[in-house]
């Protein structure tokens, strides 16, 4: 009988086993990636769209992370907050993988393998990469500098590298002589030098990408680049926030992000010069702070790989005209300035490039960006910034039709009146802009003195946005009464400088109904109606 019990036991502890490996495999079943193998034919090729499914009807699927040559590629999810990402039962991850180091693959790169683990790393999942190109001759260049502050040099100084002047490729840090060296591929790069209690410097001290000044690196060369950093004052005054794709909403965690002087209506901004000019590194997190401004009226600009520059704007996110962008007061403390940015399309092997013309006295080109605009979608594909000189080249264009767009803050926005086409493979099609006076003559035109706009949302639960416009300087109240003319809280009251203003009004102590703001101002008062509904 013993026996027969310990026979049973054993027979129901194989039972167990076996079940406990079948749940494991059906666990491990439920994730499915399509397809198996991504391949790269040319360099008209270099994003391929991989999917990621949880076939269980019942339990959420965590995506731990994603291993890859990140020297070669580059990811990003149409969905996705943080590691580790949340699958719904039954639902599909869209992820992409982006070529984005192809101009350094070697013939050993031309085979690699991407994994995806899965539930607290127990399950893993392999993507097969093959590219089916490969550079023959990867000789490098060597590109060296010193970085000091005051004749004294700085260790740890964050030396960033710019591919093409606007892709983020390497960075580096200066040792304890403020001295840095590494190689790089053949092309031409912008360089950043960032170091915490300095201004964020780019090469022969310019204050921000769209001035700054390139540096070729050729095969087998030696390059320099020294910095000189100025250490930044404190004012108390600063600007925060977030980069945000616009597609998933997830925080962007590379960019820069640069702030000017300049005041805007609806229609344009007034022209600014360097001196008004600051710039931050964005942080993995995707946040940013610009530290130690002067008071005055911003408005702020973001840059990162594989994104078109988006302008901060409150109603108009993720636009890319300056004219769209909203100009910020900024006097204290001035945080939640999130701008969104949409996705370029720039992964093919075509370029657009020429020159810039004008006969205006002293004109400067460093602060234009010229950006292919699809002929077909009229959104921008890629850019490029222009040398003092002029010349442009908008690279990795894929097949198509563009306009060619020139855009200087300050200054009407200039599209070309010819199309440029991209349709041979890997070629260039060169198209030279030849712009008059009458093209690039500032145009700054403000509305009334002073203007109250619309409520937004409106209706609104329970918060809404109030914007006002000062043209001078001025006390004022902005108030806020019920429909009985009751006052129901007061935004503002005081003196503020000329310039664009946002409140928050919150309404969640208020029941549902009609309510009234008004803006008292020396030339009267203006009113606007709004609506509460809970």
């Amino acid at each position: 009988m013993k026996r027969i019990l310990q026979s049973v036991y054993f027979i129901l502890f194989l039972i167990s086993i076996g079940i406990g490996q079948l749940f494991a495999q059906s666990d491990s079943d439920t994730v499915d990636i399509r397809p198996h193998e991504v391949e790269f034919e040319s360099t008209f090729q270099r994003l391929e769209g991989i999917r990621i499914i949880n076939s269980s009807p019942t339990d959420t699927l965590l995506l731990d992370t994603v291993y890859y040559n990140s020297n070669l590629y580059s990811i990003r999810f149409d969905s996705y907050n943080n590691y580790p990402i949340h699958v719904s039962p039954g639902d599909t991850l869209m992820m992409d993988c982006i070529l984005s180091g192809y101009f350094q693959v070697a013939a050993a790169d031309t085979t690699d393998t991407l994994m995806i683990s899965f539930n607290n790393h127990k399950t893993k999942r392999f993507v097969k990469i093959k590219i089916d190109f490969h550079e023959d001759d990867l000789r490098e260049g060597k590109i060296s500098g010193l970085v000091t502050a005051n004749g004294n040099p700085l260790d740890s100084v964050s030396i960033n590298f710019y591919y093409n002047g606007i892709y983020l490729f390497k960075s580096t840090k200066t040792n304890y002589q403020g001295k840095y060296s590494l190689m790089l591929p053949p092309g031409y790069y912008s360089i950043s030098a960032d170091k915490k209690g300095f201004n964020l410097t780019f090469f022969n001290n310019k204050p921000d990408p769209l001035s700054a000044n390139f540096v070729t690196v050729a095969r087998d060369s030696m390059s320099t680049a020294d910095f000189n950093l100025v250490p930044d004052s404190s004012t108390g005054i600063s600007v925060s926030g977030k980069i945000l794709d616009a597609l998933s909403k997830a925080a962007i965690g590379s960019g820069i992000v640069v702030i000017r002087k300049g005041i805007h209506t609806p229609g344009k901004i007034s022209g600014t010069n360097s001196s008004d000019t600051y710039a931050a590194m964005v942080n993995r997190d995707g946040t940013y702070k610009i530290n130690n401004l002067n008071a005055g009226t911003y408005y702020i600009q973001s840059f990162a790989n594989y994104y078109t520059p988006a302008f901060y704007s409150m109603f108009n996110p993720g636009t890319t005209d300056w004219t769209k962008g909203d100009s910020v007061s900024v006097n204290g403390i001035k945080p939640n300035l999130d701008i969104i940015m949409p996705r370029d399309s720039s992964f093919g092997g075509g370029t657009i490039s020429g020159k810039i013309k004008s006969n205006i006295t002293n004109f400067a080109f460093s602060d234009i960006i010229v950006y292919a605009q699809s002929a077909y979608s009229n959104s921008e594909a890629n850019y490029s910034f222009v040398d003092s000189a002029g010349n442009y080249s908008v690279k990795d264009l894929q097949y198509g039709t563009y306009r060619v767009l020139a855009q200087k803050i300050g200054f009407e926005n200039i599209v070309s009146s010819r199309l440029a086409a991209i349709t041979t493979t890997q070629s260039t099609d060169t198209l030279n802009l030849s712009y008059d006076t009458t093209s690039l003559v500032k145009n700054v035109t403000y509305p009334g003195t002073y203007v109250l706009y619309q409520n937004y949302p409106n209706p609104f639960n329970p918060t809404t946005n109030i914007r006002l416009h000062l043209g001078k300087s001025s006390y004022v109240t902005v108030a806020v009464t019920n429909i009985l003319g009751q006052q129901v809280e007061v935004l503002e009251k005081g003196f503020l400088e000329a310039g664009n203003y946002n409140f928050i009004f919150n309404a969640k102590s208020l029941s549902s109904g009609t309510y009234f703001v008004s803006l008292i101002t020396e030339e009267g008062i203006q009113v606007k109606k709004m609506q509460l509904i809970k």
